[in-house]
């Protein structure tokens, strides 16, 4: 085993990288949108390629799972749809990973930018507040239903600002 210093510089990388995906993480939880335009740029810029960053910011988003259940068991989400955006998210996750494999980086790079200045541009100026006493009315909820399909596929895909977008999307509906 020879000792070579650059593997000093690689492993305050990645414990730099893990505290930043760490408290990424902590925000995420509460607000439920954010980690993407937060850490997979940071990751491109630590020298992972699109398809790495990307593949990362996904592991660390499982751990969203433990926001999602809190916000279950207060039934903060709507239980009757809850299983369909489960599947049919799942099932464009599925196809959306898998195509990311056949999109060049240098495109990726280009799409994550975009992805990252469109959000950007929506939160700053088109939020809107949401109104707590609204009810979903009946023909809404397949239309939410569906896009989960979408909304699926471009988590597998990129995802970043995906939580922006369906919160978005319940929200204006």
């Amino acid at each position: 085993f020879r000792y070579d210093k650059s593997m000093d510089i690689q492993i305050l990388t990645i414990i730099g990288l893990s505290i930043t995906a760490a408290i990424v993480c902590f925000f995420t939880a509460m607000t439920g949108s954010g980690s993407g335009l937060i850490l997979v740029p940071l990751l491109i810029l630590a020298g992972l390629s699109p398809v790495q960053a990307i593949a990362v910011h996904k592991f660390e988003a499982l751990w969203t799972v433990v926001s999602g259940i809190r916000y279950w068991k207060n039934k903060q989400v709507l239980t009757l749809d809850f299983p369909w955006y489960l599947f049919l998210g799942s099932i464009g996750t599925f196809f959306g990973a898998r195509e990311i494999h056949f999109i060049s980086n240098q495109t990726l790079q280009i799409i994550v930018g975009g992805a990252i200045l469109i959000v950007a541009l929506l939160i700053a100026f088109f939020h809107k507040q949401p109104d707590p006493t609204k009810e979903i009315k009946l023909w809404k909820r397949p239309v939410l239903i569906v896009a989960m399909l979408f909304f699926g596929f471009y988590e597998g895909m990129y995802g970043s600002g995906n939580g922006f977008f369906i919160a978005a999307l319940f929200f204006s509906l």
